[in-house]
């Protein structure tokens, strides 16, 4: 059956590669498309050297050739491939001429022509991805099986299409090798393709040759970085490397127009470390291990990449100047000093530019390997431009698996932009692919992100610039560098042959060091330095623990705006220049005071929390990601607000780190309580279950449960469950949802509290001592057409203490927070517990930022950090309020996510306690109040507005103008209409979203009806209306031939007619005028006759 369902699969593959329209591969699940470049085809030979004079009308030039070894690089039982161990691969492409380039066919016919050559085992295309960057393709492919997949299914596939599995990858778990060849109708691409079509395999990739790219500007010009001057122009005592006053990076005194200061605070640190004991690896062309200036920190022979075995060549100019910028010997009276002077480094060796993805793999895995360079930190000064889930795999398992467990630190230069390199401003791949990769951007001497035309740097150069985005980490100084240079000349013309013979070059003494090496490969290493001095301090970190630290402790210069980013958890951050410029002797400090050589477990106050006590860096201590409930098993980290059920318990999940050199033993407990959500909690009661709600009789608080925490070796982690059977709301007489709060203690005889507890001040508690973290965070769902929409949180506040205490409550956004701010978007409504009401009269009734309303209770957020002042509780008093958060449909944005803080203080502003507000909003069609327009009638006259329907469950409800709420409804009947201002409030009760709108009711202005008769002989009656006034009169005023005749005629407010005498008017034309309380509201032309 199994046979059966594989040969489906195929089937369905080839007719689907037989009928696409566009050329892709798979990176995961997801299609990346590629298109031909038919300036090249890919040739996979059996020889080094092939000939290929007989294709001269169809070539220009044979590229630079590479040899691969994965035969030797795999394992495999299969003894039909251990035969063939000794063949070989060597892979070219062949520039094609124009008569090649014109159309597919022309292009595709070359290729088969090529597969003629029996020396050739398979040609292909070649690609490019969409921006135009070149793709080679060998004939081989990788397979990584999914767990239900055994190997024989591989094999019989492989079989079925005449494929060879060279064997499994050493490194990686389930990563196979196959082989194609020209006997085989597809190529290596579209095999890769069909086998992850089948949906047997979790990857499925061809070989790419990658033309990868360095991150440096070049060396500058090439004359001038051997026209160096060994003048020591240092006044310093240490160090004496003559070129030390050159390295404005590590001493900024304003080289090169810089800003003082403007460097990586290394001094410093050297007087702390100088990287002793740690490993770097020089991932790139390889370095010169006997140049004077790194030999004696060389360690080992290093690898090469290329060839995948060990020893390093040197193939190039870039890799020694970055292995000086991080390792040049110190105070040897020679040349420079790098970042980590003492420091073991130790080359990878690659082509850089034309290297195949198993190749730029095996560097990773044996950077890692324990029996390989088993480095702490690998630098890479290079990016790519195309994703590869083979490339990935191979880097984030030497980010989890090197250093025994704790993870090798991975460092990636960002990349750079030019006229010559614009493939774009975000960061290059491969650096963006996991978010513990740190990845570095290149600073100017002014504290400047390094940018070129229209906008210079002040280092005056304009060809470059550094590449930024979404995934850029620090910055470091990236212009001008100082580096070691090869010493050996190098013949350009044969450097990228295959196996250049570098050792027979000659020594050439004047080009030792190059002072002009330039671009984000320069920056990559100064990092890679630091991280080394980070270790040498606290080898326990992980590679985690160590880029946090780097990031927390960069400094924020130049002039950008750095604010707080999702995704960003160590501070704030800007998209040009990350956290900021990395600083050597904060982060060193950092790391010595993370280290213990004792046991030391603790909990997370926040995701910048790095176990240090005090806690300085959180502000809010009651908001611990490393604590949440879920309220199902379903692995999910996302806290939820725990769900009553009466005998199903909901999850707590809490995750603890070991940030000691030592592991624990196994018998150390971690202890969890709960407690009613407050911002008066103290300690040890409500959490031991000594207080009882004030009118039910409810205990507040109580222990969860405590558990074994088991063995957690030096920097890893563990989570535990509690399984949790919440508290029956009812016992509370809960009318908003009134949630709780969760607190922990890791209880060990070898880890105790390192500051005393001190009883009523469990926010000094928390902290003082890593050992406690506390959650009080309610969630806010607001969440359009869901049954677990809450728009309101209850919590307590009060007074723990037996004497009445003074106490303020402050209402905050987070700080800074992305957007607008809650209180912007939503209108925020606080209500008040009766006792809590009492409370603040006691005080003066004292706000700021708060509108109070017709409702005492209830107060209306007007502004960041409202407050609630000198709210004056009575002994061990426990009030209550509630928040609840109605969106305003005009004031929508994209944002969804928002915090809010409730922050209770004592009468000397410390903080007491507080709640915390997680408010999560979803994405809804819009609705919008309206009644219609304003509306004009008469004085007393029944009138009705309306409210139209806005389709989905609501409330509309209407306000006068004082804010009295009037009526509750859509139809709003108004039986004598007077002058006034009604509000219409529509709330959706499906999710709180509201909106207003305002109709402004007017009284028509007095008026004269009618004039009769007119022409009028004897007597006149007028017929008038009169709204709302308190005194009128007619005023008659002749004009034209009545002698200027004038009168007035009082009349009846309660009447709407009068009748008065004309007959001694003189004949002529006369203006009958209306005064209603002595202004004009109308006039009418009477004619006597």
């Amino acid at each position: 059956m199994e046979k059966k369902y594989i040969l489906l699969f195929v089937l369905f593959g080839v007719f689907q590669i037989a009928n696409a329209q566009s050329t892709y591969y798979y990176y995961y699940n997801e299609k990346i498309f590629i298109d031909i470049d038919k300036d090249r085809v890919a040739v996979n030979q059996s020889i080094k050297n092939n000939n290929f004079a007989a294709y001269i009308d169809k070539y220009e030039s044979v590229s630079e050739g590479i040899e691969i070894r994965n035969r030797t690089y795999v394992t495999t039982t299969d003894p039909q491939a251990q035969a063939r161990i000794n063949l070989k691969h060597y892979y070219v492409e062949l520039k094609t001429k124009s008569t090649v380039q014109g159309n597919q066919a022309t292009y595709m016919a070359f290729v088969n022509t090529l597969n003629g050559n029996s020396n050739i085992t398979k040609a292909s295309p070649c690609y490019k991805t969409l921006e135009g960057n070149p793709l080679g393709l060998t004939n081989n492919f990788y397979v990584k099986l999914k767990p239900q997949t055994s190997q024989a299914v591989l094999y019989n596939l492989a079989q079925t299409h005449n494929l060879e599995v060279l064997g499994k990858d050493k490194y990686s778990a389930n990563l196979y090798i196959l082989s194609s060849t020209k006997n085989n109708p597809l190529n290596a691409l579209e095999y890769a393709n069909l086998f992850y079509e089948t949906g047997l395999f979790e990857i499925s990739e061809p070989e790419f040759v990658f033309h990868l790219s360095t991150a440096s500007d070049g060396i500058g010009n090439e004359e001038s970085s051997k026209d160096v001057s060994l003048t020591n122009k240092n006044t310093l005592l240490s160090p004496n490397d003559p070129l030390y006053a050159n390295q404005w990076g590590l001493k900024n005194t304003g080289q090169h127009g810089g800003n003082v200061g403007m460097d990586i605070n290394i001094e410093s640190a050297w007087n702390i470390t100088k990287g002793a004991n740690v490993k770097i690896a020089v991932f790139d062309h390889g370095f010169e291990m006997d140049h004077p200036d790194l030999a004696g920190n060389v360690i080992g022979i290093g690898f090469d990449a290329e060839t995948m075995t060990p020893g390093a060549k040197v193939r190039g100019r870039h890799g020694t100047p970055i292995a000086g910028i991080i390792g040049a010997v110190q105070n040897n009276n020679n040349g420079m000093s790098g970042v980590a002077p003492e420091s073991d480094i130790l080359p990878i060796s690659m082509r850089i530019r034309f290297q195949t993805i198993g190749q730029i793999c095996s560097g990773f895995n044996w950077a890692r390997a324990v029996d390989g360079g088993n480095a702490d930190v690998i630098n890479c000064s290079w990016t790519g431009y195309t994703e590869s889930a083979i490339l990935n795999t191979a880097i984030i398992q030497a980010m989890t698996l090197g250093r025994n467990g704790k993870g090798s630190v991975v460092v990636f230069c960002s990349g750079n932009i030019s006229t010559n390199f614009p493939y774009g401003n975000g960061v290059g791949h491969p650096g963006y692919i996991h978010p513990n990769i740190i990845v570095v951007g290149a600073m100017s001497p002014c504290a400047e992100r390094k940018t070129f035309i229209p906008v210079v740097s002040c280092d005056g150069e304009v060809n470059w610039g550094s590449r930024f985005g979404t995934t850029l980490d620090v910055m470091a100084p990236g212009v001008k560098i100082v580096g070691t240079d090869n010493r050996h000349s190098v013949d350009l013309a044969q450097l990228y042959q295959y196996d250049p013979l570098l050792e027979q070059y000659q020594y050439d003494e004047n080009s030792d060091y190059v002072l002009n090496f330039n671009g984000s490969s320069s920056a990559a290493p100064q990092v890679a330095g630091i991280a080394a001095l980070i270790l040498s301090v606290n080898p326990c970190l992980t590679s985690k623990q160590v880029g946090d630290i780097i990031e927390q402790t960069a400094r924020k210069v130049g002039n950008y705006s750095y604010v707080t980013t999702t995704g960003r958890p160590n501070g704030t951050w800007n998209s040009e220049m990350g956290y900021g410029l990395v600083d050597a002797h904060a982060a060193v400090l950092m790391a010595q005071n993370m280290h213990s050589a004792t046991l030391d477990l603790y909990v997370k106050d926040s995701p910048a929390d790095l176990g240090v006590e005090p806690n300085i860096v959180t502000p809010i201590l009651w908001t611990s990601d490393d604590i949440w409930i879920r309220n199902q098993q379903d692995g999910v980290m996302t806290h939820q607000n725990p769900v009553y059920q009466s005998s199903v318990p909901n999850y707590v999940k809490v995750r603890i780190i070991n940030k000691s050199c030592v592991a624990s033993t196994g018998i150390e407990q971690l202890k969890l309580y709960w407690a009613k959500a407050s911002s008066s909690l103290s300690w040890p009661n409500p959490w031991n279950g000594g207080v009882l709600h004030p009118t039910t009789g409810a205990t507040m608080g109580n222990v969860v449960g405590t558990q074994n925490i088991p063995v957690i070796l030096p920097g890893e982690e563990v989570v535990l469950e509690f399984p949790w059977v919440v508290p029956n709301p009812a016992l509370y007489g809960e009318q908003d949802p009134w949630h709780f709060c969760l607190l922990t203690k890791i209880i060990s005889v070898n880890d105790s509290m390192t500051f005393p507890e001190v009883n009523n001040n469990l926010n000094a508690n928390v902290g003082k001592n890593n050992n406690i973290a506390w959650k009080n965070v309610t969630v806010i769902n607001v969440e359009p057409n869901a049954s677990g929409t809450q728009i309101s949180g209850a919590i307590a506040v009060g007074n723990p203490f037996p004497g009445i205490k003074k106490y303020s409550l402050t209402f905050k956004a987070d700080n800074p927070e992305t957007g607008k701010k809650i209180f912007e978007d939503a209108e925020v409504k606080i209500k008040l517990s009766s006792n809590l009401l009492e409370a603040w009269r006691r005080g003066g009734k004292q706000v700021f930022n708060l509108r109070t309303t017709k409702d005492e209770n209830i107060l209306i957020v007007d502004g960041d950090n409202a407050m609630l002042k000198n709210v004056t509780f009575n002994a061990n008093q426990i009030a209550t309020m509630s928040l609840t958060f109605n969106f305003l449909t005009k004031e929508a944005t994209d944002k969804n996510k928002y915090i809010y803080h409730v922050i209770q203080k004592d009468d000397q502003g410390a903080v007491f306690g507080g709640e915390t507000y997680d408010i999560r909003k979803q994405t809804r069609n819009l609705f919008f109040a309206n009644a219609g327009g304003d509306k004009e009638v008469d004085f007393n006259q029944a009138i009705a507005i309306y409210a139209e329907d806005i389709n989905e469950p609501a409330e509309y409800n209407w306000y006068d103008s004082e804010g009295n709420l009037i009526y509750q409804g859509k139809e709003l009947q108004i039986a004598n209409a007077v002058a006034d201002r009604y509000k219409l409030e529509v709330i959706s009760t499906v999710d709180g979203f509201k909106d207003y709108t305002e109709v402004k009711v007017k009284i028509k202005p007095s008026t004269l009806e009618t004039i009769s008769p007119n022409p009028a002989i004897n007597t006149v009656t007028v017929d008038y209306k009169l709204n709302e006034v308190t005194s009128a009169y007619l005023m008659v005023i002749g004009y034209y031939g009545s002698n200027g005749t004038s009168n007035n005629y009082i009349l009846d407010v309660n009447s709407n007619e009068t009748t008065f005498d004309v007959s001694n008017y003189p004949t002529g034309f006369y203006t009958v005028a209306l005064v209603c309380d002595g202004q004009i509201t109308d006039a009418k032309t009477l004619i006597k006759q």
